[in-house]
């Protein structure tokens, strides 16, 4: 007897930490490891709510003031409108609310100013605004390849250039300074060698590559013949 109850001892003193039981008092029952008196709260699917009171989405609600709808509470006088409660004796459920008295609903889409008027989803003043294929602009501009542009101080081509210049490829340049060699721009006294940018006067364009005015192209690398030597292959 003894033995065995020294066994009991050592079996209760191994039991890991998290074994131990929540213990409560009579008349107290156990619900989800919380104690709650039966005569005035009620265990419902591991929630301790009022005797009275129902279970929503594991929340507790009266059901004599409050309702569940899609697992959502509400007052027994709303409604649901989305993920929201509304009541509809004072309110309106719809996709988005604005005031009629200064603000309009336009192609039910998107809520403006009374005197504004959609342009591709966005409103704009039409005193102040133009919608051009879309795109909104200020009203006195107009549209170059999808961008808006003034037409007194730029122009459009190719780019949106300013009064003074002159679109070169997807860039401006301004004439007088620069010059425009099948989309590159060099200072008004360089040339065009391959892409690139030069100077007559102290360089020169073999075959596509830039050297000093006194050297001279081996095996596409400029040389200098005075200090250097050139050697085929």
């Amino acid at each position: 007897m003894l033995i065995a109850a020294l066994i009991l001892l050592v079996f209760f003193f191994n039991l890991p930490s998290t074994s131990a039981a929540i213990i409560c008092k009579s008349p107290l029952k156990i619900c989800n490891n919380v104690c709650y008196h039966p005569s005035v709260h009620q265990c419902s699917n591991g929630v301790v709510c009022n005797t009275n009171h129902k279970i929503c989405n594991g929340r507790c609600y009266a059901p004599y003031t409050e309702k569940c709808i899609d697992g959502l509470v509400c007052l027994n006088d709303q409604k649901l409108c989305g993920n929201m409660c509304y009541r509809p004796a004072v309110q309106e459920c719809i996709n988005d609310c604005y005031t009629p008295s200064v603000q309009q609903c336009t192609t039910g889409v998107s809520i403006c100013e009374n005197n504004g008027i959609l342009c591709g989803g966005k409103c704009y003043t039409p005193s102040t605004q133009r919608c051009i294929n879309g795109v909104l602009c200020a009203s006195n501009q107009l549209l170059c390849n999808g961008k808006c542009y003034t037409p007194g101080t730029q122009q459009c081509g190719t780019s949106i250039c300013g009064s003074a210049e002159i679109p070169c490829g997807n860039k401006c340049y301004k004439t007088g300074i620069q010059l425009c060699f099948d989309g590159v721009i060099c200072a008004y006294n360089q040339l065009s060698c391959n892409d690139k940018c030069f100077t007559p006067g102290t360089q020169k364009c073999f075959n596509d590559v830039i050297c000093a005015y006194n050297q001279q192209l081996c095996n596409g690398q400029c040389f200098s013949p005075g200090i250097q030597k050139c050697f085929s292959g």
